[in-house]
Parts: C-alpha cells; structure tokens; sequence
C-alpha cells in the first residue's frame, strides 16, 4: 500500500504495481491505481483558494491536529503487508505519524512502515532502493535506478545550460 504518489510511481517503476492493495486520496498514476480503494482523506476542505487553505492547515497544526486521516477501518479490511508513506513533511502528505496512529490499535498483517525522506535526487535513488528492498524487488531498483538517471542528468543538464545561456544573454544585454 502507497500512501504517497512519488511512492506509487516508485512501486509502479520497480514493476510492482500488482502489489499495491490499496492507495491515498492523492495518488492517481498509473491510471491502475485509481481502482485501489483510496485509504486517506484530507481533513480540511481542499476546493477553496490558497489563502483559505493555509488558513485551515494552519488551524489544524495550531490545534495539533493532523491534516490527513488514514482509514482504519480500510487497512483493516486490506491487511497490507507493507505501507510506504513519507517523513518529509505534515502538511504535504499522509505522514509518518498518521500512519503509526492508524495502525496503534493493531492489525493481524502487522505492516511493515517504509518512510521515505528524500532532500537531495541521491535521495530518491536510495528511497527507490529501499522500497525495492522491502518488497524483495532488489534488482529491478537497481536496473531502474540505472535507466532513469541518464535521463535525469541530461535533463539537468539541458537545464543547466539554458540557465547559464539566459545569464549570459542578461549579462552581455544589460552591458549595452
């Protein structure tokens, strides 16, 4: 069970979508997914403006309140061996925390947590491991790992270039 999108997409990538048994409110790619049943839910209305929405997130962190609710009764019922969520941040996603209160009154599967907590693109290449590892798709990380990074790094630096191109242009155009 994923209960991040990026941790989807990562299950996805390692060739273990047949695995996932259940998914968060958020996760919508590969379009399989949206047939999971959906085991989160925000706790504040998400159709209103910015402003409103800072306003009712920080109303729920003032009071200590999460900003998401893990089903219960949904684990419960799918008996997941693995829940993959994030430590990153309270507000962005199902948290760590949520999850650990989700699963306090026990389940018979008893879950194995798989947080992730990626700040650096290393990072995500060390998260796709270890969600490789814990579901015993070891290898496939690897072989993924190794074909998605070349695409990154010329996509970086693709990136690279067209700011230093644009630097430049400013420069040598501002000296005029």
């Amino acid at each position: 069970m994923s209960l991040i999108a990026s941790a989807t997409e990562i299950v996805h990538a390692l060739g273990s979508s047949i695995l996932l048994v259940g998914r968060s409110h958020e996760c919508d790619f590969p379009a399989r997914v949206l047939e999971l049943p959906i085991c989160t839910r925000p706790m504040i209305n998400v159709s209103g403006d910015s402003r409103e929405i800072d306003r009712l997130v920080k109303d729920r962190l003032r009071s200590a309140l999460s900003v998401y609710e893990v089903f219960p009764d949904v684990l419960e019922r799918l008996q997941p061996t693995h829940i993959i969520t994030q430590t990153q941040c309270e507000v962005c996603a199902v948290s760590l925390k949520d999850v650990e209160a989700a699963l306090s009154a026990g389940l018979p599967s008893s879950p194995k947590v798989v947080p992730l907590n990626p700040n650096s693109l290393a990072d995500v290449w060390d998260d796709m491991r270890r969600v490789a590892r814990s579901l015993g798709s070891s290898s496939t990380a690897h072989r993924s790992s190794t074909v998605c990074k070349p695409g990154c790094a010329r996509f970086l630096d693709r990136r690279f270039r067209l700011l230093t191109a644009r630097q430049w242009l400013a420069s040598n155009g501002s000296s005029r």
